[in-house]
């Protein structure tokens, strides 16, 4: 289960996640923890065991990348969305 926290851009305009745990699995789907939102897919595991990034591509363009930045994000089928009252 992916759960890591966006910290910033990459050079290839993607987004960089801090993450503890298992690594992802390449071209799983990312999303915002708190609401669903598309970020983007896995596309490469940096770092080593120590203190991984996990770099997200495929990003939605008609979004602003910036907004992501410093929110917690989960692979897409583990998402669990709170349940309206």
């Amino acid at each position: 289960m992916f759960i890591g926290s966006i910290d910033s851009h990459s050079h290839e305009g993607g987004l960089l996640a801090s993450f503890s745990g298992s690594s992802p699995a390449l071209g799983s789907i990312i999303v915002s923890s708190d609401d669903g939102t598309y970020i983007g897919k896995i596309d490469a595991v940096l770092g080593g065991t120590e203190s991984p990034i996990a770099h997200i591509a495929h990003l939605d363009r008609k979004m602003d990348a910036s907004h992501f930045i410093g929110i917690d994000a989960v692979s897409y089928t583990h998402l669990t969305l709170p349940t309206k009252a």
